[in-house]
């Protein structure tokens, strides 16, 4: 198996692979399926982004501090996943920015968590290589992502939902597999 640096970086490919395959395929359901515009897309985004940025500089207080920082991800990415996997289900622009709000209110915990956990090595050097290497690694996921997102929607449009609900599956998966930080380093 590999090393639980190793799963963290596959954790971070992984979700996101997810967290792109939502930021590709929402203005496509927002246009195709809920009858929107550009500018109901951009008010999507725009609020998500900001939604998270705000959870993000939050939740990064609590996160360090927590007894396990990695409660807080495998709680995220479960609502990531449950609630972005639900848009398609829904035929009004209000329920799906709902959805999309609290889907990124969720991810906002996992990075912090995530980055707390790699932070926890007390060798400098490791610790340095090891950000390095979830950087790229979550960059990988970023970059590939859209490349079978779109496909996917064109096929149909609740392929990459469900894509997205595997994915969210799997990195929560590798999460429960790594140990608590203290145990580890």
């Amino acid at each position: 198996m590999f090393s639980p640096r190793n799963r963290m970086c596959l954790t971070g490919f992984v979700i996101d692979l997810a967290v792109m395959i939502a930021l590709t395929v929402a203005p496509f359901y927002i246009y195709n399926q809920l009858g929107g515009d550009a500018r109901m897309s951009g008010y999507f985004g725009g609020l998500q982004a900001v939604v998270y940025s705000a959870v993000c500089l939050l939740s990064s207080r609590w996160v360090s501090k927590s007894r396990n920082g990695l409660t807080w991800a495998y709680a995220g990415i479960t609502v990531f996943t449950v609630l972005f996997s639900l848009i398609p289900f829904t035929r009004s622009i209000w329920a799906c920015g709902l959805l999309g709000v609290g889907a990124w209110t969720g991810l906002a915990t996992v990075w912090p968590a995530l980055y707390s956990w790699l932070g926890a090595d007390p060798d400098p050097l490791r610790r340095k290589e090891s950000l390095g290497w979830f950087n790229l690694s979550w960059s990988a996921g970023f970059a590939v992502s859209p490349l079978f997102a779109g496909p996917l929607y064109d096929y149909d449009y609740r392929l990459p939902f469900i894509a997205l609900a595997a994915l969210g599956a799997l990195s929560l998966a590798l999460l429960l597999s790594l140990p608590h930080e203290h145990a580890y380093y």
